[in-house]
């Protein structure tokens, strides 16, 4: 099986001129932007670093420091592949945003990168390992536009005032959603300019926005790619055709765009996700439709404040010393008030519900397989 790393290896000697723009490449420059570029890269759209220098700095600061703005250890490995390469060493990255606001629940990252002086990719990062992060995720699910949102169109916005050449706007994870829906809102004449949408692994949308005009005048432009056993990238609804791609993980690990499969330069597809994918989109569907608006709001709400009481401000803080994470967590549970306790044990009651409603349909050999492992 081969991945990202394998790629470079086979492609990273030749030039966009000598090898057109492929679909690993746009996943590759969707990975890019997890990276923090804080002190590297300008916010400004006129101030632009090779990536080669980028990644030079980046590995001249502290090894402590890199490994706490690192969320994946693949990624510094990225890095250090993708400056080396003669495919991507020499493009120009600039209009790096990277937010984080407690208040408003926002998480919201971006940079640009020049691909070949003809085109360039607005990569959007998905969800970090900050609480924030994630909890903006859950708000998807009873917000019809949250900040990262908001904030994607406006980036968006301020770039059409600064180049008029054909983009390629894309991201994996959240990331995705926030390139679908800034491409979708945005100023009509950018519109224009927008060649192709990736979507990689990301959530959809709340039924409200699929419906705008805005949404459907760029669905031919979507291009939804998910592992075989996809649960972030089924949740809410998206139009167009899912490109299922091989995963060599398992259930949610296959989130993970390091091990999916690529040939030569493009992916290793499937006809169809699994059956447990299947039945994991099903359970959370159910459950949204089985809860309202203000439900799901409280339930997430009291779930984000029992983590934050921990004091920790990510999912690694949470992961350091789980023991004394979880006594926490439980302390805070307990102080709770009936009605808070009430909330949450409904709200997962209702999943519970859902979840066993849909067993049967999506997952009835699943007890005799794993009796016969036995």
């Amino acid at each position: 099986m081969s991945n990202l790393f394998d790629y470079l290896f086979w492609r990273g000697d030749l030039t966009f001129k000598q090898s057109e723009f492929n679909n690993v490449d746009a996943l590759i420059l969707s990975r890019l932007s997890y990276l923090n570029f804080d002190g590297i890269i300008s916010p400004s759209f006129s101030e632009s670093v090779p990536l080669k220098k980028a990644s030079d700095i980046f590995f001249s600061q502290d090894d402590k420091l890199i490994e706490e703005k690192v969320i994946m250890e693949e990624d510094m490995k990225l890095l250090e592949k993708l400056s080396s390469s003669n495919r991507f060493k020499d493009m120009e990255i600039f209009g790096y945003v990277n937010e984080i606001d407690e208040v408003t629940e926002k998480q919201f990252s971006v940079i640009t990168i020049n691909i070949d002086n003809k085109r360039y990719f607005v990569s959007f990062r998905g969800t970090d390992n900050t609480l924030i992060g994630w909890k903006e995720d859950f708000n998807m699910t009873f917000m019809d536009v949250v900040p990262a949102q908001v904030s994607a169109k406006k980036y968006l916005n301020s770039l059409s005032n600064y180049c008029n050449v054909p983009l390629i706007v894309g991201g994996h994870s959240k990331g995705g959603n926030l390139a679908i829906y800034s491409s979708a809102f945005c100023k009509p004449q950018l519109k224009n300019n927008i060649e192709k949408i990736y979507n990689f692994d990301g959530p959809g949308f709340n039924r409200s926005i699929l419906n705008k005009e805005e949404y459907l005048n760029i669905t031919s432009k979507i291009n939804n790619y998910i592992p075989q056993s996809s649960i972030v990238g089924l949740l809410l609804q998206n139009e167009g055709d899912n490109n299922i791609i091989h995963s060599t993980q398992e259930g949610i690990m296959q989130h993970d765009l390091y091990s999916w499969d690529v040939n030569h330069n493009d992916f290793i597809y499937l006809e169809k996700t699994t059956k447990d994918s299947l039945f994991v989109k099903k359970t959370l569907k159910d459950w949204l439709a089985n809860t309202d608006q203000i439900q799901r709001e409280e339930f997430f709400d009291t779930i984000h404040n029992v983590l934050s009481d921990t004091n920790a401000d990510s999912i690694n803080s949470l992961n350091e010393n789980w023991y004394k994470t979880a006594i926490k967590i439980l302390s805070s549970y307990k102080n709770l008030d009936d009605s808070a306790k009430e909330m949450i044990s409904e709200g997962l009651g209702e999943l519970m519900n859902s979840a066993k409603k849909n067993f049967n349909i999506y997952m009835p050999n699943f007890l005799n397989f794993s009796n016969n492992k036995k």
